[in-house]
């Protein structure tokens, strides 16, 4: 069977459609967890996607600093920071039945005089639209 056969009605495409781009994977290395970047996409404020193999919308997140920083606190998973902890442990759990979890990413293009708020209307418009299993009620 294709799996390209629901590709325009997939997650994917949605979140490929609001410009997002494929920039990296997370990966677990004995008991640690890492992800792998696109260096280009290091240093950019962005929203971003976790998404598995299955088209299944994980969690979407979003950064004012950098995404390398954001998924570095997520791949620590300091309990002090709350949904970096969760997200940390839900992606340990997931990655340890052998699925792959992708990131996805959609960076800042315009000029915003307040860019949290900007990304926060953003993410909220696209929970609105996909069904993230790792999001809690509110974002």
């Amino acid at each position: 069977m294709n799996n390209q056969t629901n590709i325009s009605n997939s997650n994917k495409s949605y979140f490929i459609s609001k410009g997002f781009k494929e920039v990296g994977h997370w990966k677990k290395a004995m008991k640690e967890l890492d992800f792998s970047l696109d260096k280009e996409w290091a240093k950019l404020p962005a929203v971003y996607v976790f998404i598995d193999d299955n088209d299944q919308v994980l969690y979407i997140g979003r950064t004012v600093s950098d995404l390398e920083n954001a998924l570095n606190r997520i791949s620590h998973g300091h309990e002090a920071q709350e949904t970096n902890h969760r997200i940390h442990n839900h992606l340990l759990e997931y990655l340890e039945k052998q699925l792959s979890v992708e990131i996805l990413a959609c960076a800042n293009t315009k000029e915003h005089t307040d860019l949290a708020t900007y990304f926060d209307v953003f993410k909220t418009e696209l929970l609105q639209h996909t069904s993230s299993i790792w999001n809690l009620q509110g974002g």
